[in-house]
């Protein structure tokens, strides 16, 4: 009588396997894209902070630049594919910072900062008063000369 050789896997077995690496795949997968999200909405709301102390110290020397346009951006060395940024003049002595994502740059999906409402309450780093609504930030900023 021959000898048959019961090394390996069945069919069975191997499926299974295939199945629970599947399983395991997505819930890794849906965990790395919500941090992509999280990472976003704080890089965006770290680099709406940088502009905001910009802006001061550039009121310091005399020099903010007002406006929405490409100079605004360049100035404050942004990429236009990923912001729209506009600083005006507020009021008798202080400026309005508003920064939205750009249609389609890379903060184009930032769910926790979508979800946000006016004033942005869940969001760690900003100020009081801040406002958010939909992928945009705004803010005023007081100089102190009234």
């Amino acid at each position: 009588m021959k000898k048959i050789n019961k090394k390996g896997f069945t069919l069975v077995e191997l499926l299974a396997v295939i199945v629970l690496l599947g399983i395991v795949a997505t819930a890794l997968a849906a965990r790395v894209f919500a941090t992509m999200n999280n990472s976003k909405s704080r890089t965006f709301v770290t680099t709406f902070n940088d502009i905001q102390k910009q802006v001061m110290a550039d009121y310091m020397i005399g020099q903010v630049i007002t406006g929405d346009g490409k100079e605004v951006l360049e100035h404050y060395d942004l990429n236009e594919k990923d912001y729209v940024l506009k600083v005006e003049e507020y009021g008798t002595g202080g400026y309005k910072v508003t920064l939205t994502a750009a249609a389609n740059g890379s903060f184009n999906s930032m769910s926790k900062l979508e979800k946000e409402k006016e004033p942005c309450t869940n969001i760690s780093g900003l100020n009081e008063g801040t406002k958010c609504s939909g992928k945009q930030i705004s803010n005023v900023i007081e100089t102190g000369n009234e």
